[in-house]
């Protein structure tokens, strides 16, 4: 089973400065974002009603999310200019 990313651990570092860091806990908001989901869930299914050739896209739309973010655990981006230095990793 793939579990979404619990952690975000972002650190920027100046050149000549100190490094300056935080983990942000992902963990407190997916139950807001699921509690989001399961709001708009009737408002898909009744567009999708009238929808069309659209029907597929606005019902699998969702679940499509929601294994992209989960997929990112484990992603880190590093990104260096000339005078700083970003990293951001998704735990």
């Amino acid at each position: 089973m793939i579990c979404p990313p619990m952690l975000l651990r972002l650190r920027i570092s100046h050149e000549g400065r100190r490094r300056w860091g935080c983990w942000l806990p992902l963990l407190l908001l997916w139950p807001f974002a699921l509690a989001l989901m399961l709001l708009f869930l009737p408002l898909a299914l009744l567009a999708s009603v009238f929808a069309g050739r659209w029907r597929k896209p606005l019902l699998l739309g969702g679940p499509m999310l929601l294994a992209a973010i989960w997929s990112t655990r484990g992603l880190v981006i590093n990104v260096r200019g000339p005078d700083r230095e970003v990293h951001v990793s998704l735990c």
